[in-house]
C-alpha cells in the first residue's frame, strides 16, 4: 500500500523591488531614458533601501538630456 502524494501549491512570493528594478532596467536598454528616471524616481518612495533600482536610476539620468 502506497500513500497518495498531495499536491500542495508552493508559494512564491513575488518580489516587488526585484520587479520594478527590471521595469527601470527595461527602459534603459529600450533608451527611454527619461522615463526611466521618472519610473525610478516613483519607485523609489516605494522602495528606498534598493540600491539596484538606485543604480539604474542613475544610469537613466546619466543619458537622459537633464541637468
Amino acid at each position: 500500500t502506497g500513500a497518495a502524494q498531495a499536491d500542495k501549491a508552493v508559494a512564491i512570493p513575488l518580489d516587488l523591488a526585484t520587479s520594478a528594478v527590471a521595469r527601470v532596467k527595461g527602459m534603459y536598454f529600450a533608451t527611454d531614458y527619461a522615463r526611466g528616471v521618472d519610473e525610478a524616481d516613483r519607485l523609489l518612495k516605494q522602495f528606498p533601501k534598493s540600491r539596484e533600482l538606485a543604480a539604474w536610476r542613475t544610469a537613466n539620468l546619466a543619458r537622459s538630456e537633464r541637468p
